[in-house]
């Protein structure tokens, strides 16, 4: 299922195009990065979250994950990996409503700020620290977020009253960066120099799939 309103449905060309990786799974480059190297990982059809995309694509993204985050740029430092998910109801809380993991490379000394849990006001549950995928389809249908560094023991939070871009806003606060609105941040040159970087790392990502 493709929306053709959907910018992650699209071709994504103008940060570099999308890779594809099989198994229903696509990395890009985030159009508002945070940092140098923020990368998206997302379903090629159009989910509201992983929450909501099958076993076998939740093992394939695990593996994907756990590959990308030991190479290159993504094994030099620490690494914030998180997901928004959404539902029909909250639509772009998510600012996309496409289901889709950041994965952010933190230089130091910034990856001295990384707390161990986010602080997150107003939640109906937190389920962690677990394994990747764990307890996700029990959320489908959910508004939920879950952030985990890059030995992806997810800490997983259900939002009470889920608002635009929270875990954006949660992530940049905890680094310290001022900005994260993405209608701030939209940088096509950093987003098509960091398509260039995943598109070189891709052999070793896809090897042994």
């Amino acid at each position: 299922m493709h929306d053709p309103d959907c910018v992650l449905c699209g071709d994504l060309a103008s940060r570099g195009g999308r890779l594809d990786l099989g198994d229903g799974l696509a990395l890009a480059a985030d159009a508002a990065p945070l940092l140098p190297g923020h990368a998206l990982l997302f379903t090629t059809s159009h989910l509201p979250s992983f929450a909501a995309s099958s076993p076998a694509q939740m093992v394939a993204a695990e593996e994907v994950l756990q590959r990308l985050c030991g190479l290159g740029r993504y094994a030099a430092g620490a690494v914030l990996v998180f997901e928004h998910g959404t539902t029909e109801a909250t639509g772009g809380s998510g600012c996309v409503d496409h289901a889709h993991i950041h994965i952010l490379p933190i230089p130091d000394p910034l990856s001295e700020r990384i707390e161990p849990e986010p602080r997150v006001p107003e939640t109906i549950a937190t389920l962690g620290p677990r394994r990747p995928f764990d307890r996700l389809p029990m959320l489908a249908g959910q508004a939920y977020f879950w952030v985990a560094g890059r030995h992806l023991q997810m800490l997983t939070i259900v939002p009470r009253s889920p608002e635009r871009q929270v875990l954006r806003r949660i992530v940049a606060t905890l680094l310290g960066l001022p900005r994260h609105r993405t209608w701030d941040l939209y940088d096509v040159d950093a987003a098509s120099s960091t398509t260039d970087e995943l598109r070189a790392l891709l052999p070793d990502v896809l090897a042994r799939r």
